[in-house]
């Protein structure tokens, strides 16, 4: 297991493995979520998934959880995710910095604010 913070490892992991956080304050709409989807189709997967391996929170999706939805719809099976080893604090505020608003999605200001607080 990567050392608190401070260690990455990329791996081959199941979609099916993957599980969302409910705190998650991203949104994305269904034209930005099919731009998704054509990216992918276009280029193929080439953002990272990121996942948390502390214990507690093991396969938890960190960042790329649209990502991972459009993945799933258009079949995938397994992806390169990145391994982190993070609390639950700072777990969320690694969500908040790898979301990022060009994709098109939108903040839930209710759980944006539950999570920074």
């Amino acid at each position: 297991m990567p050392e608190v913070g401070k260690k990455i490892a990329f791996i081959i992991k199941k979609l099916s493995e993957l599980k969302h956080p409910d705190y998650n304050p991203r949104r994305i709409s269904k034209l930005a979520k099919n731009k998704l989807a054509q990216s992918i189709k276009e280029f193929g997967l080439l953002s990272k998934i990121v996942i948390n391996t502390h214990p507690g929170r093991e396969n938890i999706i960190v960042g790329g959880n649209q990502t991972v939805d459009v993945a799933k719809e258009l079949g995938y099976e397994e992806v390169q995710v990145a391994e982190v080893c993070l609390p639950l604090e700072k777990e969320k505020m690694l969500n908040i910095i790898l979301n990022n608003p060009n994709v098109g999605g939108t903040w839930d200001e209710t759980k944006l604010a539950q999570t920074i607080s």
